[in-house]
């Protein structure tokens, strides 16, 4: 089980130069997740997301069961598995 909450991304006191953001959930100081690189704030606002995504594509797995042996329906359960460890 992943951390609850909505999860938020900061940007940190770091130079311009070397952008880092964290990531949190809920009201925690403690960061989920730290982001650093040319990319940062775009990777940031993933793993952020992550919840949200991981919750909505068990759903729609859900929502197409019959459809159970798709090749994509495949990919998505596996990619699932690997995201919640199951």
């Amino acid at each position: 089980m992943h951390t609850q909450g909505e999860w938020h991304s900061v940007r940190l006191a770091t130079p311009d130069y070397a952008p880092e953001f964290g990531v949190y959930a809920g009201d925690s100081h403690n960061d989920l997740a730290r982001v650093i690189g040319p990319n940062s704030e775009a990777d940031a606002r993933l793993v952020q997301a992550a919840p949200e995504l991981l919750a909505l594509i068990q759903e729609l797995l859900e929502l197409h069961i019959a459809h159970h042996n798709n090749p994509t329906h495949v990919a998505a359960r596996r990619a699932v598995r690997g995201a919640t460890g199951d």
